[in-house]
């Protein structure tokens, strides 16, 4: 048996857990960075690796998703709330199909600047 502040305490610590291993990948810093802490904290250098097209992308991923509430407010707006996962799902592979340089392998676009980090092709 937990106590409720016991198991409220783990439930925020997994929470921070998952939301902090996802700040790299969301800045497009590459796979050997590690975790955000250990580049702040030991390899700051790192943060120079930054791919910015990837971070526009996730800040504008979250941000959406952060105010899909607000869009369900809206008659007309209301389907972008509701579909939120779909609409940013195609929304993003749009953006990255038109965003990368032409003509780059994916091995190339993984050391390009410009190339937003994605996990597989488009």
């Amino acid at each position: 048996f937990l106590s409720r502040p016991a198991l409220s305490g783990f439930i925020t610590a997994s929470a921070l857990l998952a939301m902090l291993s996802q700040v790299s990948p969301m800045l497009g810093l590459p796979d050997s960075a590690g975790s955000i802490q250990k580049v702040l904290l030991h390899q700051p250098e790192r943060l120079l690796a930054v791919k910015w097209p990837t971070l526009l992308l996730s800040a504008v991923a979250t941000g959406y998703l952060l105010s899909a509430k607000r869009l369900k407010q809206h008659p007309r707006l209301k389907p972008l709330g509701d579909f939120k996962e779909l609409v940013l799902l195609g929304l993003g592979a749009a953006f990255c199909a038109a965003w990368d340089p032409p003509g780059l392998s994916q091995a190339e676009c993984v050391e390009h600047p410009l190339c937003v980090k994605v996990v597989g092709r488009i």
